[in-house]
């Protein structure tokens, strides 16, 4: 029986080495570091609050980047969520995944419709109609920090 047991956890170790290292290290996820993200309207914008990632509604959103321990240490083939926590509630999106074999992710979702709460002038030729939106990680029900805690959700825009 001992014989078993012992093969079984050797071949749990072959199967998720990842998991063997954290356990041995005792390395757990602590920050992401988001690289990019790619949506319809996107690229980084200031609408007064900061500059942000702009994503728009209705369109797929890609969000990529790193998982790290806390020392600094990628962490390979580890689960992460993300949380898009949008400004009408009942529309918030998940999106699930793990990371590579150098600690890399890719989460993509599709963008709901945005409410449009904020507003902002650009230069009199146009009004975005925007907002702030939470974006939170998590890994192993861990809440992770982050470069990126909010993105600007574009609702609609209103040429003159």
């Amino acid at each position: 029986m001992k014989k078993i047991m012992f093969a079984f956890v050797l071949s749990l170790l072959l199967v998720f080495p990842s998991f063997a290292h954290a356990e041995e290290t005792g390395a757990v996820p602590a920050s992401v570091q988001v690289t990019s993200v790619t949506a319809a309207d996107s690229g980084i914008v200031n609408y007064g609050y900061g500059s942000k990632y702009r994503v728009g509604s209705y369109y797929p959103a890609t969000f990529k980047g790193t998982l790290k321990d806390a020392s600094g240490n990628l962490m390979p083939n580890q689960p992460i969520k993300l949380y898009f926590e949008a400004a009408i509630k009942s529309y918030a999106q998940t999106a699930t995944g793990t990371t590579d074999e150098n600690g890399q992710f890719s989460l993509t979702f599709q963008v709901p419709a945005g409410a449009g709460y904020q507003s902002y002038n650009n230069a009199g030729w146009s009004t975005h109609y925007y907002d702030i939106v939470p974006v939170t990680f998590t890994s192993n029900d861990i809440k992770l920090s982050s470069n990126v805690t909010s993105v600007y959700h574009l609702a609609y825009t209103s040429r003159y």
